[in-house]
């Protein structure tokens, strides 16, 4: 027995015997999109017996235990916000470039009304894409799908939706069960959103009127069900809606561009920034950098304000959720009406059950502290080539994969990315640590796009070239090791006869995290006993003990005080920049310290978060080691590497933040 759903208009057609259902879906481009299925319920274990009313036995709902369901699966169209500031809908159409708004399978679970797992099928024709149309906006499905097994006593009361599933995906034997179902537990899932190039969607999650317990099904009745196929042009129309379980990000720049330079075919922006550069003032008042080795004469160090020129290098996402639910969690605890409690005021009217969905809810990472300040906090230690200790993974971090500089190789203005949702409590929030953020990748040069002759060094709020700041320290710490001048008269004074070490016996150490310190080269130390040291104003030969002594006073390890220095290897520099999920809005209670709700930051699946960098004032965060992992901490802030963003939800699909850096 088949039923075929040919071509209709998307509205409300009364009491027919159809079930509608609506993807709740990102539109990303000007075309919308749809599915159509039909599903057939019949009862092969023993054809010819009726399926009855349950209540009393007489009435025969299902002639020879066969019943037939329409399955028309087509874009919702619903105009929705979670919170705007204006009235513009933002609406984005799914790619057609990208496989956003393909089916390859669709799957359908049905559970009884304890929950319990009654049966399946999954069967895909698959359909054509339509241009948008407001009164056509759908796929040409000829989708039949077979329940076979159907009784008095198993009657399903929900069906649950899975679209793009693995070919072992199974959702769960009870819905509990499949509300816990993590995506990554399932053999062959490639992926805890995708499968393959194709996006996993589920039925979405609001809180259901009717007082359904699950908020995360299709409710059934025995009239959503045809006795024939005749009959399916009558049937009753049940809506089933769905979600991507990914969230999309983009980022953009309105900056002026100031100068430019070719990279092969491509033109390369470049944007001026105004720095203060540590360095001498020479006679004529300009400021130059401090001298080198024995022509070094003036030993303080002053700023001067110069131009920078900064390349966007690439972006990524960090701090994204590694393993995502099936179903999005929500707690039906959350409310809308009192903000002095942060504990259940997620900060937004969250929950849009008129429009088949929610907007907020709990990922994978909800309620789970994320503790880490620096990359030795998530990654186990690995060996380079040299011996040093260096953080290149996320492997001990449960729950969040972090990125490196190395592999944000998105484009600005062009590139999109994708991540599971990563949502948590107001008090695990505040971690800088536990917020999904874009990592934008810079590149400090000259106008032309070229190098600077040297690495950077930033340190007390200024900015230094690496011989710049080795003179700095070698000079303000007095240290005690010099070396004999060679041709020099042995009569001569001391003064005459030593100097000093300069920058060439010392280099800077990778810390971790851009952190850097000076120490002695490997060399010097192993030359250290052909050095000196001036005891009661004699000088006398260095002995090995001196190296701790030295490496001591050239680290800072005794100025608590200090703040770190910061290596720009290679002019290498990222900003990190908070996905805000609410605008970064907060409440003052009667005066109390501003509060962070819980949905201040976050990414919530079907969410699209366009992000666009609109100001350019400060550098950022050095990086030392492009291969190590960024973990964001709140001491970052202190040194102005913060990013201030400002949040415009357009509607329900569209999420736009403005960021300055």
């Amino acid at each position: 027995m088949i039923g075929l759903a040919g071509r209709t208009k998307t509205k409300i057609l009364g009491d027919n015997f159809i079930i509608t259902i609506n993807y709740l879906i990102m539109k990303m481009k000007k075309f919308i999109w749809g599915i159509c299925a039909c599903m057939a319920l019949c009862a092969c274990s023993d054809e010819g017996k009726d399926v009855t009313d349950v209540d009393n036995g007489n009435t025969v709902i299902f002639p020879n235990g066969e019943a037939y369901i329409n399955v028309r699966i087509s874009e919702a169209g619903a105009l929705t916000r979670a919170t705007t500031k204006d009235d513009s809908t933002g609406f984005e159409f799914a790619d057609e470039n990208t496989k956003e708004g393909k089916v390859e399978n669709a799957k359908f679970y049905f559970y009884d009304a304890t929950g319990a797992f009654v049966l399946k099928n999954d069967v895909w024709d698959g359909g054509n894409i339509h241009a948008p149309n407001p009164d056509n906006i759908e796929f040409d499905g000829k989708t039949v799908v077979v329940l076979r097994g159907l009784t008095e006593t198993n009657f399903p009361n929900y069906m649950l939706t899975v679209l793009n599933a693995p070919a072992n995906f199974e959702a769960g034997a009870t819905l509990e069960e499949a509300q816990k179902n993590l995506m990554a537990l399932n053999n062959g899932v490639e992926g805890v959103y995708k499968n393959g190039e194709n996006f996993v969607m589920s039925t979405t999650s609001y809180v259901r009127e009717d007082g359904t317990p699950y908020y995360c099904v299709t409710t059934l009745s025995p009239e959503n069900f045809a006795k024939s196929t005749e009959q399916l042009k009558d049937a009753q129309i049940v809506k089933v809606y769905v979600e991507r379980l990914a969230a999309k990000v983009a980022l953009r720049t309105t900056l002026t561009e100031a100068s430019s330079y070719m990279k092969g075919d491509d033109k390369v922006s470049l944007y001026k920034l105004n720095v203060s550069i540590a360095g001498e003032e020479n006679d004529e008042g300009k400021v130059v950098f401090p001298g080198v080795g024995e022509d070094a004469t003036d030993d303080e160090i002053k700023a001067g304000a110069t131009d920078i020129y900064v390349e966007f290098v690439g972006w990524g996402l960090n701090a994204t959720a590694k393993d995502s639910y099936l179903l999005k969690g929500i707690k039906t605890a959350w409310q809308n009406t009192n903000p002095a409690d942060k504990n259940t005021y997620v900060g937004f009217e969250w929950d849009a059950n008129s429009y088949f969905r929610s907007y907020w809810g709990t990922s994978f990472a909800y309620g789970h502290e994320i503790s880490a300040n620096s990359a030795a906090d998530v990654a186990t230690e690995e060996k380079d080539k040299d011996g040093n200790t260096v953080f290149h993974n996320s492997d001990n971090s449960t729950y969040l994969n972090f990125i490196s500089a190395e592999n944000c190789n998105g484009v600005i203005n062009k590139d999109v990315a994708y991540c599971a949702e990563n949502t948590n409590t107001a008090d695990y929030a505040v971690s800088r640590a536990a917020r999904t953020s874009v990592i934008l990748v810079a590149r400090i040069c000259d106008k032309d796009g070229n190098d600077l002759e040297d690495d950077l060094v930033r340190f007390n709020g200024l900015l230094y070239l690496k011989k710049s700041y080795l003179n700095y320290v070698l000079n303000t710490q007095k240290i005690n090791l010099y070396y004999k001048v060679a041709g020099v008269d042995e009569d001569a004074t001391d003064d005459k006869k030593y100097k000093q070490i300069n920058n060439t016996y010392v280099e800077l150490v990778n810390m971790g995290d851009g952190k850097v310190k000076v120490a002695l080269t490997k060399d010097t130390e192993d030359a250290i006993t052909t050095l000196y040291k001036k005891v009661e104003s004699a000088m006398v030969p260095a002995e090995t003990t001196d190296i701790d002594i030295v490496n001591t006073a050239l680290s800072f390890k005794n100025f608590e005080s200090q703040s770190p220095a910061i290596g720009y290897k290679g002019g290498l520099m990222y900003y990190n920049i908070p996905i805000e999920h609410l605008n970064n809005e907060t409440e003052t209670i009667e005066g109390a310290k501003v509060k962070t709700f819980e949905a201040n930051y976050g990414v919530v699946r079907n969410h699209y978060y366009q992000l666009t960098v609109n100001k350019l004032e400060n550098l950022g965060k050095g990086v030392y080691d492009p291969d190590e992992v960024i973990v964001p901490n709140e001491d970052d802030e202190k040194e102005n590497y913060y990013v201030g963003a400002t949040i415009n939800i357009l509607s329900w699909k569209v999420v736009s933040q403005n960021v300055g850096l």
